[in-house]
């Protein structure tokens, strides 16, 4: 069943959250993905970018140097 594979948003409290979205994307709309982004619990570093939904190496470098940033006592959680 899908519903006992969702993370719970209990579980996200207190974790780091990294989210990119593109200022173009039309497979998820960015009023949907702002209204998911607000109901999560979690300490959330988003980007938005000037593209659609793909992903590109400049967005990679960024997901790759965000955990480097976080204090070493902080759980992550990206998506």
């Amino acid at each position: 069943m899908v519903e006992s594979q969702l993370t719970l948003p209990t579980q996200l409290r207190g974790k780091q959250l990294w989210v990119s979205h593109g200022i173009g994307d039309t497979v998820i709309p960015i009023g949907r993905a702002q209204a998911i982004r607000k109901k999560l619990p979690v300490d959330l570093t988003h980007q938005m970018l000037p593209w659609g939904h793909e992903i590109r190496p400049a967005e990679w470098a960024a997901v790759l140097e965000w955990p480097t940033t976080l204090p070493s006592t902080k759980q992550i959680f990206t998506l």
